[in-house]
């Protein structure tokens, strides 16, 4: 493994940097900061998904609509379990399981 060590990079050309190849995957360790001081297009934002059963046993799925919407204290702390994630997942029960899609 190589390693580079600089301080900024700027395109050789034009105003857009590529880092690796398709499929591709780089790797954030625990303890770095990723900071956007920009725009950052393409990424999910954060959700929170709350979950809670009603008497019938139905589930009810309660999100933060992206960031756009709030979810009060006294909510927040009503709820049987709290996912912190991406938008865009969709929950359903399957024979007891919890089952996630994206």
């Amino acid at each position: 493994m190589s390693t580079i060590e600089v301080n900024k990079v700027v395109p050789q050309s034009g105003t857009n940097v590529t880092l690796g190849d398709n499929g591709d995957t780089f790797v954030i360790p625990a303890g770095v900061t990723f900071q956007n001081n920009g725009t950052a297009n393409g990424l999910s934002s954060p959700e929170v998904y709350g979950f809670n059963t009603n008497a019938s046993g139905n589930l009810i799925v309660t999100t933060t609509n992206g960031g756009a919407d709030s979810i009060s204290n006294a909510t927040y702390a009503a709820f049987e379990d709290v996912i912190f994630a991406g938008t865009g997942f969709t929950f359903s029960i399957s024979n007891g399981n919890l089952i996630a899609t994206i």
